[in-house]
């Protein structure tokens, strides 16, 4: 089982809502289920008092996350700041970390569309430590989009060039002519430079979405690239249906 898991401060609790928190502590975890096509996640919320101390709150979070694990929750998504507290409690975090490599080639398209670049006068380069199962597929998609790109890997570039040549065409080329835009789609482990950097945050002009017919289910504070994470994660979408848009505060 997979959960979204939030802390809500509230006002203290009356005596007898304390005495069955502590006697019943799973009466304390407000639990609501989100069905997400043949498959299920819970929205969890944990209410703590306002202003505890950093410790005591961290204690009670750790409770909350406890009860999870017993429950059967394996995975939990979080706000950036509890998921160390997810780590501890043995659970497994949901991060966005997973998230922009899977979809190098909706974010190249969509930085592209914001550039308002020719596809046939744009050089996009790819740039990888080694050549995964996300390279693969950001580097066969961007093939059947543009008219010139290369790859750089550690590992597995001689594959890639042998790809794009005997599949696309595509023939090794070392520099661009001057005056083609160029592009650098760089996935972990790969120098950024001046391009797109497929980590979190690394792309700031741009935010991902998951499809509109599972974004239905979305709990309202829960980001939407974490949204989208955590779906991917738990197999209920594919890489191909996150969608890549220009982020609403882009200047």
């Amino acid at each position: 089982m997979i959960a979204y898991f939030e802390v809500e401060e509230r006002p203290a609790p009356g005596l007898m809502r304390r005495i069955k928190w502590r006697l019943d502590p799973q009466s304390r975890m407000e639990t609501q289920t989100r069905c997400v096509k043949n498959a299920a996640f819970w929205q969890v919320c944990w209410p703590v008092e306002p202003e505890l101390r950093p410790e005591e709150l961290e204690k009670q979070v750790q409770r909350g996350l406890g009860l999870l694990r017993q429950r059967g929750v394996h995975r939990a998504a979080a706000a950036e700041r509890w998921r160390e507290a997810i780590v501890e409690a043995g659970l497994a975090p949901v991060t966005e970390d997973r998230l922009w490599p899977a979809v190098g080639f909706q974010a190249a398209i969509a930085e592209l569309q914001v550039r308002q670049a020719d596809l046939d006068k744009t050089w996009v380069c790819v740039a990888a430590r080694r050549a995964d199962r996300d390279v693969v597929r950001c580097v066969r998609s961007l093939a059947s989009k543009v008219r010139y790109l290369s790859v750089q890997a550690q590992v597995g570039e001689e594959y890639l060039a042998d790809m794009l040549y005997q599949e696309f065409g595509v023939a090794r080329q070392s520099i661009p002519p001057p005056e083609y835009a160029r592009l650098r789609v760089a996935f972990p482990g790969a120098e950024p430079e001046e391009g797109l950097a497929l980590v979190p945050g690394g792309c700031p002009g741009l935010r991902l979405l998951a499809p509109d017919w599972a974004r239905a289910q979305k709990p309202a504070g829960m980001a939407e690239e974490l949204y989208a994470a955590m779906l991917l994660e738990n197999g209920l979408i594919r890489p191909q249906d996150v969608r890549a848009l220009p982020a609403e505060n882009r200047a």
